[in-house]
């Protein structure tokens, strides 16, 4: 009497199955499981493609448009800042506007000096007076582009631009760790 059970043996024998059936949580059951594997490999490749798209960067230069004297043709007169030095080298991208309200011409870079001027130096070299002097502030380097002969832009002469020369790429992954580092200062 000792070893008598008041439950019947198959009843034992079930109860027993069903705790040692494998259960699986609702998260990993085939639909879901699906949809986290679809989920994963949609973020890498959002991922994949956000690494090699590629975001031009630019830096930004005042200038003056002078009329040259050897051939008649309008220069702009770039005075990109003395750190980017390394970074130009003829035939890169600019984007010039001329005064406020003037037009917004594509160029690309002519000729860039070998040589950090000063202030002093642009205004001597390039005869710079009064308001145009102003342009060059800090020390620079001189950027040349030249623009296409157009009737329409030879009143322009002596007008003061701003100019975008793109000097690079950045990687559109990289611009993510530059939005971070302007939330968290």
């Amino acid at each position: 009497m000792k070893n008598r059970t008041i439950f019947r043996n198959s009843a034992i024998q079930r109860y027993i199955q069903r705790r040692d059936r494998d259960v699986l949580p609702r998260l990993v059951r085939p639909p879901a499981f699906a949809f986290l594997w679809t989920l994963l490999v949609l973020g890498l490749l959002a991922g994949t493609l956000a690494w090699s798209i590629r975001v031009p960067l630019y830096t930004t230069a005042p200038g003056i448009i002078l009329q040259s004297q050897a051939t008649g043709q309008l220069q702009a007169l770039l005075f990109v800042a003395a750190d980017q030095q390394s970074a130009l080298q003829p035939g890169q991208p600019v984007q010039l506007q001329i005064g406020v309200s003037g037009p917004h011409l594509q160029l690309t870079l002519t000729s860039v000096t070998s040589q950090v001027l000063s202030p002093a130096q642009i205004r001597s070299r390039y005869a710079l007076d009064n308001a145009l002097g102003l342009v060059a502030s800090q020390p620079a380097i001189v950027v040349t582009v030249t623009i296409q002969a157009n009737t329409a832009l030879q009143g322009y002469a002596g007008s003061l631009v701003s100019a975008e020369v793109q000097i690079g790429t950045r990687s559109a992954l990289s611009l993510l760790s530059i939005f971070n580092q302007s939330i968290g200062a």
